[in-house]
């Protein structure tokens, strides 16, 4: 009996859209064959798998600027030690950072978690500018700090104009950011690091 029994057939049951004849047979079916209940459960787990969202932010890959000022780049290194160095979770990282020029510009860093997360700045008092980051030949730098987790972490780095307002009490602070990226308005660049295991 379960090898006639479809998956079509069976998702139709699971879904209550066979008419009641044909679904009390399905029924019968699967009350009695342990390998059509392996078959249902396994047909119920996929349709419940939740669906994904698509994500707000247009972030590009790595090293390809995105904004209407394609010179802001941004690269990665491992902080400057003796001999040489592999990064390992919670090892601190240097993002540098080439400044896109004016107007003057705030810093917002994201990490791509299931989706790009903003981590930095988390309330108004954490606010900094690109030009209050130390400037190196290499550009203004940023030290980060790799997450817990090895293999390949990506990292992004949107500059809105300092002046550019975010509510850190609505319910999504960075909806002007996601669009000033969407529009070009708002310069934006990824990286990826990898990081082996501690």
């Amino acid at each position: 009996m379960s090898k006639r029994l479809t998956d079509p057939t069976l998702l139709a049951w699971i879904a209550d859209a066979l008419e009641p004849g044909p679904a009390s047979i399905v029924a019968e079916s699967v009350s009695q064959d342990p390998t059509l209940q392996a078959r249902v459960a396994m047909l119920q787990a996929r349709v419940q798998e939740p669906v994904a969202t698509p994500s707000l932010w247009r972030i590009p890959p790595p090293g390809i600027p995105s904004g209407r000022d394609q010179r802001f780049q941004i690269h990665a290194q491992t902080a400057a030690v003796m001999g040489e160095q592999e990064l390992r979770p919670g090892d601190r990282f240097a993002m540098h950072i080439d400044n896109p020029g004016p107007p003057p510009r705030s810093v917002v860093v994201l990490r791509k978690l299931e989706d790009w997360t903003v981590v930095f700045p988390v309330d108004p008092e954490d606010l900094i500018g690109l030009s209050d980051l130390p400037d190196e030949d290499e550009g203004r730098r940023l030290d980060l700090f790799a997450g817990p987790e090895a293999g390949a972490q990506r990292w992004a780095v949107a500059l809105p104009a300092a002046d550019q307002e975010i509510d850190f009490d609505a319910d999504n602070p960075w909806d002007g950011i996601i669009e000033g990226i969407a529009d070009g308005s708002v310069p934006v660049t990824s990286v990826e690091i990898e990081v082996l295991a501690a």
